[in-house]
């Protein structure tokens, strides 16, 4: 302000300030400073002052300063539409200035914005504002004169069964305006109360519907984007950096690594299958730095459980080749890019558009920022190293400014009705206009009691006013809101709400105001409100998904019978045509369910050598081979909470065997436990404690079973071989089976014959006869006469086996035990041929659904062709 008059001051250049601030400064400095003042007086000679309802006391302070002397001074001010309160604004500070020496008033009484009924919409809201004086609100200016080929202007008012159909309903109003009526995407608005609790249901139904939304530019830091934060985690990888347990997660199950929460878990349990690792994560996060250790897990794990490790070690594998040819930053980036694939995926999914198409045109926009950014930073240092890139974006801690930031002019405004203040459109749809949203009366201010000071500094006791008219005054408030949304429609407008039925949504009493002015409610009682019937909402919106999904239904409704009917014959030509023009979802083959099976190769051939199992998976096969593939293949939860606890007591259990002290073992586990997650509290104390008594139970057993057995070892590694038999007409006999696992704990007994436990943490234990034909108790026991384990020559006598059940205590043993005898040669050739059995029914690609008595506890049951309740995914 002295720098325009040309007054040198040392405050000049004072730090920045707000609007606020620099109001209440510069009032400051007038009132010391009268010479500032004068000449700010004879400089200005006239004063605009436009929605001077929104005056705070400090800015009417200083037009009503800077305003004396000058020639003229306009302002203009719409009373009822006031709608902020922000620092004390208020519509007075306006009727005081006009007051104060007003040389002629003016009503703006014509309305060169909304026509006809939503005129009469704003009149009415406007006529039942409280006030001394009446409400006079602007005519329409004639259509007289309006193009024939626009459709009148028209409002009207819904309420809808939910918030999904009122969505809907709005977004079928947008794009028919669109299509039939050629409304830009930008002149049409959709205006509400709240927009973080609006939003999600909207931008569902917009997506679906195609009507595209103003998204403004991420207000994420570049490093917080989803596509960034991946990549940024890889080139650390390579470049030989440690990353944080969060970052291993993030990077597996982000784009690069692909995998969601299920395919993570069965990773990881993978993973301490083979690695006995409780920390999953520690090892994943070796595995992609480290070609030599992920070497063990591309042998033992299957291919759905180390796809995402894959993904993520091609990606990290590129990188580092690129480091170590030294090129830079942006060539190791895009080496990267290159191997991640995305690319491909990404670029159709973003042309497709809808949901997936809107994150996959992020998702690109952010990877272009980066490569601007990579471009930029080589620049500047040319020999910096990747680490270097990669901090350096996690230093920005603003919002990108990419150039390859789409602009999208053409899209339909969400706002909140204080956001769409001075601003008009030619269609708007006013949704959630419910009961105690829209009029909200709860009390503003109420913590810091901010309307009370107010009242205070007006000559008002607080104490005076009671909470009806305080409801009154905010009642007002959210009337002038109201007012402002809906007079922002130029040509059509549309007020809803939702009725639930349970009373948790309803109308608010707005909407019956309008619904009786328009015509649309029904007749009730003169002291009941207007009563509004609930609309059906649309069963389709005007878009090609919903077109298309409707001509699908026509189709496979129509070929029920020997003869499709006419209207599938003609949904089906429909759909050709709409197939030829490469619209998703209209060709057959996109159709789920009608697909062929992609392949009907066997999982093994002889050519791949004996086929691996572990006798778990023998367990498994000879019970029900269908459940195999399935559970191997994505159908079993294996992170909830009895498996987390089963994993941490086998890993103690080891430590035990190890001879560390009771208490270090439960201090193991219980610093452990801290860091995994075993749901609500209550739930993951008392596992924690089921956990400390199978400790304190294997202990039991530990002490109690020395008398007869001797420890050889824990965790023993197995890798046993049975030959085919080419001579045998058995079709199974052909098949060469590999048996490769880990034996909990090989004990000795007083003979000195290997003795097989298996340690099990499940709550059922079975009976005696079942655990005699335990087949993974029998497939240890004939892979140490096969001479699969290391100190005992092929031909070794086993000497039975035992399964210890530390979730159930027995007061003789410790914890409860099975046990199975000791395999006699005519046992052994039986299990062979069950052996060969199993791993003849893991080939494929026919699998068995068999009934048996784990059934009961089966996760797969209703897509189980054995079962009553089963089916296939892709029925009806």
């Amino acid at each position: 302000l002295r720098g325009s008059v040309r007054v040198a001051s040392p405050q000049a250049s004072a730090p920045a300030v707000d609007a606020a601030e620099l109001i209440g400064s510069a009032l400051s400095v007038f009132a010391t400073d009268p010479d500032l003042l004068d000449g700010q007086r004879a400089r200005i000679r006239h004063v605009l002052v436009d929605d001077a309802q929104h005056l705070d006391p400090q800015a009417a302070w200083l037009i009503r300063l800077i305003g004396t002397g000058a020639e003229s001074t306009i302002i203009t001010a719409d009373t009822d539409q006031s709608v902020f309160g922000f620092r004390g604004a208020s519509p007075r500070f306006a009727d005081d200035l006009v007051d104060a020496g007003s040389a002629c008033d003016i009503v703006l009484d014509r309305d060169f914005r909304a026509a006809g009924p939503i005129n009469a919409v704003g009149a009415a809201l406007a006529a039942r504002l409280p006030g001394a004086r009446p409400h006079p609100y602007p005519c329409p200016v004639s259509d007289d004169g309006a193009d024939e080929d626009v459709d009148p202007a028209s409002a009207s008012v819904k309420v809808y069964a939910s918030a999904a159909k009122e969505a809907t309903a709005v977004a079928d109003l947008l794009r028919r305006a669109h299509l039939f009526d050629d409304v830009p995407w930008s002149s049409m608005a959709v205006v509400v109360r709240s927009v973080p609790r609006a939003l999600p249901a909207l931008r569902r139904a917009f997506r679906s519907a195609g009507v595209p939304v103003v998204t403004p530019a991420s207000d994420l830091p570049l490093h917080r984007q989803r596509a960034v934060a991946a990549f940024g985690s890889a080139l650390l990888a390579a470049d030989g950096q440690e990353l944080e347990p969060e970052a291993v997660i993030s990077l597996l199950t982000g784009p690069i690594g692909g995998a969601d929460p299920a395919a993570l878990r069965r990773l990881r349990r993978g993973v301490r299958r083979v690695d006995d690792s409780v920390d999953s994560i520690a090892a994943l996060s070796a595995a992609i730095a480290d070609d030599a250790a992920a070497a063990r897990y591309d042998d033992e794990l299957g291919d759905a459980e180390a796809r995402p490790l894959r993904r993520v070690r091609t990606v990290v594998g590129a990188a580092r080749a690129a480091i170590a040819a030294r090129n830079g930053v942006e060539m190791v980036l895009w080496e990267a890019w290159q191997a991640s694939g995305l690319e491909h995926r990404w670029s159709p999914a973003a042309l497709r558009g809808g949901p997936g198409g809107e994150q996959a045109d992020r998702d690109l926009d952010a990877m272009l920022a980066l490569f601007e950014a990579a471009e930029s930073f080589a620049d500047n240092l040319p020999s910096a190293s990747v680490t270097a890139f990669v901090e350096h974006i996690a230093a920005l801690a603003v919002p990108r400014d990419s150039r390859a930031q789409a602009v999208r002019d053409e899209a339909v405004t969400i706002c909140s009705a204080h956001a769409a203040v001075g601003r008009e459109w030619d269609v708007v749809a006013v949704p959630g206009v419910l009961d105690g949203l829209w009029p909200s009366l709860r009390p503003r201010g109420s913590i810091l009691s901010t309307g009370a000071l107010v009242d205070l500094l007006d000559g008002i006791d607080p104490e005076a006013v009671d909470t009806v008219a305080r409801g009154a005054v905010a009642l007002a408030d959210e009337r002038r809101l109201l007012l402002v949304a809906c007079s922002r429609a130029r040509r059509r407008l549309l007020v809803s709400a939702v009725e639930d039925g349970s009373g948790e949504a309803a109308p608010s009493r707005f909407i019956g105001e309008i619904a009786a002015l328009l015509g649309q409610a029904a007749e009730s009682d003169a002291d009941e409100p207007e009563v509004l019937a609930v609309d059906p909402g649309i069963d389709r919106v005007l878009a090609l998904p919903s077109l298309v999904a409707a001509l699908r239904a026509e189709v496979l409704a129509g070929v029920d019978g020997e003869e499709p009917t006419p209207r599938a014959v003609a949904a089906a030509d429909l759909l050709a045509r709409l197939a030829d023009l490469d619209i998703p979802g209209a060709h057959p083959r996109e159709w789920f369910g009608l697909a062929e099976a992609s392949t009907d190769d066997p999982l093994w051939v002889p050519a791949d050598g004996p086929r691996r199992l572990s006798p778990s998976n023998i367990e498994s096969l000879t019970r029900c081979s269908l459940r195999w593939v399935l559970e191997g293949n994505g159908g079993r939860d294996g992170d909830q909470a009895p498996a987390i606890t089963g994993t941490l007591v086998h890993t103690l259990v080891q430590a035990l065997a190890g001879e560390i002290t009771p208490d270090e073992a439960t201090a193991a586990l219980r610093g452990i436990w801290d860091r995994v997650d075993t749901g609500a509290d209550w739930f993951s104390r008392r596992e924690l404690d089921r956990a400390e008594k199978m400790l304190d139970n294997f202990r039991a057993w530990l002490s109690a079973s020395r008398d007869e057995l001797s420890a050889v070892g824990t965790e023993v590694p197995v890798d046993a071989e049975l030959a085919p038999e080419p001579g045998s007409d058995e079709p199974s006999a052909a098949v060469g089976v590999r048996i490769v696992g880990r034996i909990d704990r090989l004990e000795a007994d007083h003979t000195g014959r290997p003795v097989v436990v298996d340690v099990k943490t499940g709550k059922t234990v079975p009976s005696k006869e079942v655990a005699a034909q335990h087949p993974q108790l029998a497939a240890y026991q004939l892979a140490l006469h096969l001479g699969g384990v290391d100190g005992f020559p092929a031909g070794v006598q086993p000497g039975g086996g035992e399964l210890v059940y530390v979730a159930s205590p027995n007061n003789t043993t410790g914890a409860a035990v099975r046990e199975q005898q000791p395999l006699t040669p005519e046992l052994i050739d039986q299990w062979k041929l069950i052996l060969r059995s199993a791993a003849h029914a893991s080939i494929g690609p026919v699998f068995t659904a068999t009934h048996n008595d784990g059934c009961g506890h089966c996760g797969l049951v209703t897509s189980c062709p054995a079962q009553l309740t089963g089916r296939s995914v892709v029925d009806d």
